[in-house]
């Protein structure tokens, strides 16, 4: 079928048809007519092998015809398609009994409604997210900022989780996060105070608040701790 387009769109479309009569018309993801034909070509030649199976998961919208037709043209429908009968982990993400906090920080490498094929979890793919892993909110003078060693490591620690829970499902063979390397985690933030630092804050501060710190200078105890006793 000869590539079209409605007057007031600027992208082609075509037909896909299979040999069941299931039909559709989708779009090939270009402007440009002759890029179009080319897609059209490459469905005819698909249809002359009797190759049904990327037309298929078109039809059944698994993935776009632009995404089959740069497989097509690289040769690497076959890869496609093993992608395509791989577990989506974005699904199973759901079915996995944890925390919010797990779910959130693994949802952040594999984002909810995008297909995650489990073949793409690998060891590169985690250590290149914690690589660059940054906070959610950033100002434009802080865009590059990372987050820090310990947050990263919580991340990979969920991901590893997820990874275990993987294994007990026997969707994956091998744990990848074991392999990738704990991030350095950042030096404590404590302050400490001289014993006339200390006495010179406490007789700064009214009654309650003066015996709180004066109990943490005294005991080491936590402010936590202090509210509680």
């Amino acid at each position: 079928m000869t590539p079209f387009r409605a007057a007031d769109r600027k992208v082609w479309k075509t037909r896909v048809s299979l040999p069941s009569g299931e039909t559709g018309i989708f779009s090939c993801g270009t402007s440009d007519l002759a890029t179009a034909r080319q897609v059209d070509n490459a469905i005819s030649n698909l249809k002359r092998r009797r190759q049904w199976a990327p037309l298929e998961a078109v039809i059944e919208r698994r993935i776009t015809l632009g995404r089959m037709f740069d497989a097509y043209e690289s040769g690497t429908l076959d890869t496609l398609l093993k992608e395509l009968r791989d577990p989506d982990l974005s699904v199973l993400i759901d079915e996995w009994p944890t925390n919010d906090a797990y779910r959130m920080q693994v949802r952040r490498m594999i984002p909810k409604g995008n297909r995650y094929p489990v073949s793409r979890f690998t060891r590169k793919a985690v250590s290149e997210f914690l690589a660059t892993l940054a906070p959610h909110r950033q100002s434009e003078k802080s865009a590059v900022r990372q987050m820090s060693g310990s947050t990263k490591n919580r991340y990979r620690a969920a991901l590893s989780v997820f990874a275990r829970w993987l294994l007990e499902r026997e969707v994956i063979d091998v744990n990848p996060v074991r392999d990738v390397r704990a991030a350095k985690a950042n030096p404590p933030r404590m302050v400490w105070l001289t014993r006339d630092q200390a006495k010179a804050l406490i007789g700064a501060l009214p009654g309650e608040h003066a015996a709180m710190e004066a109990l943490m200078a005294t005991t080491g105890m936590e402010l936590q701790s202090v509210k509680r006793l």
